[in-house]
């Protein structure tokens, strides 16, 4: 049962309990018609909530991806201008291991079977010796606009290739990273709280409403028609990911 279908079915239990009413009156204020009502409401509050949050993060995921797509491109151009320009050979060789990483070249002498064996287990889908997360390629992109700056023949023509034009996509990486890790966060701590106001035992969600079907079941009994009209409602603790 999806999380929508329990958070309705909260919604027609309060209804249905205040139908009870006067006979329905639980000595447990949690109970009442009014607080399953009042219980639906954070459940619908807490909904949208993950729901926003979810959304941005989206947002930012689709941002970064844009911020980081064509960089292996970009590196293999900046290789190609930094050889151009003559700068020395110690120069672009220090370069183009910076260029390889965020390529995800494998390192030269590493035999495929010790690679294989490095990347298991990596969290992101582009897989080498440097492990490519966001934040390495950062580190080693910066690299790149440091060798850039610091040295004296490169000046090309290209307005992004130009250590200023670097710059400006470098603070696109760190700016959409860091929007990313933050709504993220934000994205996780939302699920948290609803998880613990839909699963939390006893005064959750869930076991509130299966506490309520029980008064409902006592005060009328088993096989009556007002038990007969919510026995059918089920409420599920979500699975926490």
């Amino acid at each position: 049962m999806s999380i929508a279908n329990t958070t309705n079915n909260v919604q027609v239990l309060g209804e249905r309990l205040a139908l009870f009413v006067p006979t329905y009156a639980p000595s447990n204020a949690r109970l009442t018609p009014e607080a399953i009502e009042a219980l639906h409401a954070q459940a619908v509050a807490a909904n949208t909530n993950v729901e926003e949050k979810e959304n941005e993060n989206s947002i930012d995921i689709y941002n970064r991806h844009l911020a980081f797509d064509d960089l292996p491109v970009f590196a293999t151009r900046f290789i190609n201008a930094l050889e151009a320009c003559g700068a020395s050979e110690d120069t672009v060789n220090h370069a183009r291991t910076f260029v390889n990483k965020i390529q995800g070249k494998a390192s030269k002498g590493k035999k495929k079977k010790e690679r294989d064996n490095e990347n298991k287990g990596a969290d992101n889908k582009f897989v080498s010796d440097s492990q490519r997360s966001y934040p390495k390629l950062i580190e080693h992109y910066q690299i790149l606009v440091i060798i850039g700056e610091n040295e004296p023949l490169y000046n090309p023509s290209s307005d992004d290739l130009k250590t200023a034009g670097m710059r400006i996509r470098l603070d696109s990486m760190v700016a959409t990273n860091s929007a990313f890790n933050k709504s993220d966060a934000a994205a996780k701590m939302a699920r948290l709280e609803r998880n613990a106001l839909f699963n939390t035992k006893t005064t959750g969600l869930v076991d509130t409403c299966f506490l309520a079907k029980n008064e409902v079941k006592a005060t009328f009994g088993g096989t009556s028609p007002q038990y007969y009209m919510i026995s059918s409602l089920e409420f599920h603790r979500i699975k926490e990911r």
